[in-house]
């Protein structure tokens, strides 16, 4: 059975009568999502340069949710290598180890106070990555044309499977 995390009356919503599919609920898996309005995953830099969620950056993203009413709200995109090869920009939120779940917790609990469904984006960025270290990693070493990127670290079979993995047990946190 499908499980409604939250309910919405959108009567009331002008948008509702012009758009009635547009405020219908789906069903993914065994979750009811009230209906298909999606705020997509945005660069926000609000967060500690360490990875951790910052206050700034809960407060951002609840004030986010309400404009999804009911709907999806990505928070981010997370940065999945202790290395931080694939972090993409200053501020952006680590998932890599659980010591951060308090902290990406209290992002989706801030997402569920406006009764919206919480979720994020694993992000590498591969070659735009990279942005604190002196290298990033891709699937080959060939470099992005702009110089303000790093040099690129062609990576092993071996390192694309700890990639894998890293992609994994960080969706596996996000749960």
């Amino acid at each position: 059975m499908a499980k409604l995390l939250f309910k919405w009356d959108y009567s009331s919503y002008p948008g509702a009568k012009k758009y009635p599919h547009l405020f219908k609920p789906y069903q993914l898996r065994d979750l009811t999502i009230p209906n298909r309005i999606v705020y997509a995953a945005t660069e926000d830099n609000f967060n500690r340069h360490d990875g951790m969620v910052a206050d700034a950056d809960v407060a951002y993203m609840q004030s986010r949710a309400r404009g999804v009413v009911g709907g999806i709200c990505f928070m981010q995109g997370v940065y999945m290598d202790e290395a931080r090869m694939g972090q993409g920009y200053v501020g952006q939120a680590a998932c890599w180890h659980d010591k951060f779940i308090p902290g990406l917790k209290m992002l989706a609990d801030a997402i569920h106070a406006e009764k919206a469904i919480a979720g994020f984006q694993l992000m590498d960025c591969g070659r735009v990555g990279a942005v604190d270290v002196d290298h990033g990693h891709g699937p080959s070493a060939i470099p992005q044309r702009l110089q303000r990127f790093r040099p690129m670290h062609e990576m092993t079979k071996k390192e694309i499977k700890e990639m894998i993995k890293q992609h994994l047990d960080s969706a596996e946190r996000g749960l």
